[in-house]
């Protein structure tokens, strides 16, 4: 069982913030369900990939949930609670988050700007830090962005780009949707972000000067945990000992899942054949990508033993 943080005992953080949709679809200030269900779930996705990112390996996830918005322009209000030893947020880890109040819609947003800057002005820049947890970055052309050092950590990390991309995708598919804006309720946090259909095509430029650092390729076993009935989309699977993301490279086995021929449970096992890639950026920084050429078995749960009766 995941536990909130809530739940734990632990000092929790509460952030407020909202999701705005623009454009001239939203004129009647109402958006299919359909568009805004997955958009926010990948909206939470991607703070639960900056969690992940950015913690310390044993603090529960964070908890997003949705709080009744006012009247006017369509926009979501969110209410994002953290622990603040969940945290590795900046430099000094919890001291400069407890200081702040603040958790992780500072680096998540900071992430979404310094991806923007990064896509359009490339990675020749200079870097020097300003205070504990906050570095200024400065391209050729004179721009320059402040912001805590886990923003380019986790603008590299392509899961938190897919989900970014996920969160994104009204404005990508529905026509009349322009762009969205995350603003936070106290506008002293950090500055509202207003991102539009070229940001996301932004989003799918893989960082640049990156290496294959290692290469490796392994039969594991997994267990299934966000199965994806969708081409392309990254499967959520654990090992027994840690949870990420996978890409799904066997078509076959894909087909299968799309037509409903594979079905899946709690418990069930996949044994794969999976390769593991660990890329280095020009910061020097590693990330790694999972992908699973092929699925050699699908081992369902086994049902419990029956009690017999006379």
């Amino acid at each position: 069982m995941v536990h909130s943080p809530r739940e734990t005992g632990r000092p929790v953080v509460t952030e407020y913030f909202s999701v705005t949709y623009n454009g001239p679809a939203l004129d009647e200030h109402r958006i299919p369900v359909t568009e805004l269900a997955p958009s926010l779930i990948a909206l939470s996705e991607m703070f639960m990939v900056a969690h992940r990112l950015t913690g310390d390996g044993v603090s529960p996830p964070p908890s997003l949930d949705v709080r009744a918005n006012r009247e006017g322009s369509f926009a979501v209000e969110l209410v994002l609670d953290a622990t603040n030893a969940a945290v590795d947020l900046f430099s000094q880890r919890e001291v400069v988050a407890t200081a702040t109040g603040v958790t992780l819609l500072v680096p998540v947003v900071s992430a979404l700007r310094y991806l923007r800057l990064v896509a359009r002005l490339g990675r020749q820049h200079t870097t020097e830090e300003l205070e504990p947890g906050l570095l200024r970055i400065t391209w050729p052309d004179g721009t320059t962005f402040e912001g805590p050092p886990s923003a380019q950590r986790l603008a590299d990390d392509m899961d938190f780009r897919r989900s970014a991309r996920d969160t994104l995708a009204p404005v990508e598919r529905r026509e009349g949707i322009d762009s969205v804006t995350i603003r936070a309720e106290d506008p002293a946090i950090i500055e509202p972000i207003t991102l539009d259909a070229l940001y996301v095509r932004d989003l799918d430029v893989p960082p640049r000067d990156d290496e294959v650092f290692a290469e490796s390729v392994r039969e594991v076993a997994l267990n299934p945990l966000k199965p994806s009935f969708e081409a392309e989309k990254k499967w959520y699977v654990s090992d027994g000992v840690s949870k990420f993301w996978v890409t799904m490279h066997d078509l076959d086995f894909s087909q299968r899942v799309v037509a409903s021929v594979e079905t899946f449970g709690a418990g069930d096992v996949l044994r794969c054949r999976m390769r593991t890639r660990q890329l280095r950026n020009s910061d020097g920084g590693l990330t790694a990508e999972h992908i699973i050429e092929e699925v050699l078995e699908h081992l369902r749960r086994p049902p419990a033993d029956s009690i017999q009766f006379d």
